[in-house]
């Protein structure tokens, strides 16, 4: 599998366009417009505590607040609430690297998984595991 290369970029917040919230891209793909992304803001956006426990969960380092351990990359842009629903992915550590696949919406209770029409044309994702790290590790921090 090729290895891809994780970016992030600024996107329109999607309640007032002025603003500009933390977007995912993956070599030419700007994630939200893959995925029609339209009521959500990327999940390193939101409060600091909630940013920094997702970066966290994005390198592995801490486990998933969903029961089905899959991580939020999108959520809502009101409230920042997964509960609210959340766009997940299944973040793996392979030999070759960071794997994200089966990207689908759901809540963390797990009481409901799916995948759209765009997210299921999406990925897999291979990264570069240092790359990867370099990447998310400054959202970490407090």
């Amino acid at each position: 599998m090729k290895i891809s290369r994780l970016e992030l970029c600024g996107a329109p917040w999607p309640r007032n366009p002025t603003v500009s919230y933390i977007d995912y891209k993956i070599g030419q793909i700007q994630l939200s417009r893959h995925l029609n992304i339209t009521e959500q803001a990327g999940a390193l956006s939101v409060s600091r505590p909630f940013a920094r426990q997702n970066a966290r969960q994005m390198l592995l380092m801490e486990a998933s607040d969903f029961r089905s351990g899959r991580v939020a990359l999108y959520v809502c842009a009101l409230c920042g609430d997964p509960y609210c629903g959340a766009l997940t992915v299944r973040i793996e550590k392979t030999d070759d690297g960071i794997l994200w696949h089966d990207f689908g919406w759901e809540d963390p209770d797990g009481e409901y998984f799916s995948p759209t029409e765009y997210s299921r044309h999406t990925g897999p994702f291979l990264f570069d595991a240092e790359d990867y790290r370099i990447t998310l590790w400054p959202y970490t921090m407090d």
